[in-house]
C-alpha cells in the first residue's frame, strides 16, 4: 500500500511540475509583453494556452487536496488542504474569467507553482512518516515469539505472550530476549543499540535490568 501511495504521488508531481515549467514559460513572456507591448491578441492567446496547461495540474495533481478537504468537511471541520483548495479553486476559476472576457489578472502561474510545491512538500513529510512506522515495524519484527521458560528446573518452550510476571527465562548468546526483566543468574553482554544508540555491547549480570 506504502508503494502504490509512492508511486501515486509521484505522478501527482510529475503532472504538477509539467505543466507549472510549462505555464512559467508563457508567464515569463506574458509580464515581458505587458512592459514591451505585446499585441492583446498574443496576450489572449498565450492566456488560453496557460489555461489549458492549468487544467492537468488543478483536475488531477491536486486531487488529493481536494479529498482530504472534502473528508474534513463531510466531518464538519476544515484542515489545511481546506484553504489549499480554496486558494487553487478560486484562483483558477477567477483566471478562468478573466481568460473569457478578455481582461483582469490571470493566476496560472501561480496556481500551478503552489500546486507543485505543496506536493513536493507532502511527499517529503509522508516519506519520513513511513520511515517511522517501518522502524517500529522492524522494531516488533525483532521481537521473539517463543521464549524457553525455566520452571522446576526444566526448560519449556513457551509462546511469549504466555509468560507471567516472576517467570524465569533462559537467553542464549546471541538470542534476543525475549521480555522486560532482571538477570537472576549468568553474566553476558548485551546489544541494546536499537534501545540506547550505543553500538558497543554492554556487560550485563545479576541484578542489572534488560
Amino acid at each position: 500500500l506504502r508503494q502504490k501511495q509512492r508511486k501515486q504521488d509521484i505522478r501527482h508531481i510529475a503532472v504538477a511540475g509539467l505543466s507549472a515549467g510549462q505555464v512559467m514559460m508563457l508567464a515569463v513572456a506574458l509580464y515581458a509583453g505587458a512592459t514591451q507591448g505585446m499585441e492583446p491578441s498574443t496576450t489572449q492567446l498565450l492566456r488560453w494556452f496557460s489555461l489549458l496547461l492549468t487544467v492537468p495540474a488543478v483536475l488531477y495533481a491536486a486531487l488529493p487536496f481536494y479529498r482530504s478537504a472534502w473528508a474534513a468537511l463531510r466531518r464538519r471541520q476544515v484542515n489545511m488542504d481546506t484553504s489549499v483548495s480554496l486558494g487553487l479553486l478560486g484562483g483558477f476559476f477567477g483566471s478562468l474569467w478573466a481568460t473569457v472576457h478578455g481582461h483582469g489578472v490571470v493566476y496560472y502561474d501561480t496556481i500551478t507553482m503552489l500546486a507543485f510545491f505543496l506536493l513536493v512538500t507532502r511527499f517529503f513529510e509522508r516519506n519520513a512518516q513511513q520511515k517511522s512506522v517501518e522502524a517500529a515495524e522492524n522494531l516488533l519484527r525483532l521481537i521473539p515469539t517463543m521464549a524457553t521458560r525455566i520452571l522446576d528446573g526444566q526448560q519449556q518452550l513457551v509462546a511469549v505472550h504466555e509468560l507471567d510476571a516472576g517467570d524465569i527465562i533462559l537467553a542464549k548468546p546471541g538470542e534476543t530476549i525475549a521480555a522486560d526483566g532482571v538477570v537472576v543468574e549468568g553474566a553476558s553482554n548485551v546489544d541494546e543499540s536499537l534501545l540506547t544508540g550505543e553500538s558497543r555491547p554492554l556487560p550485563k549480570s545479576q541484578g542489572h535490568a534488560v
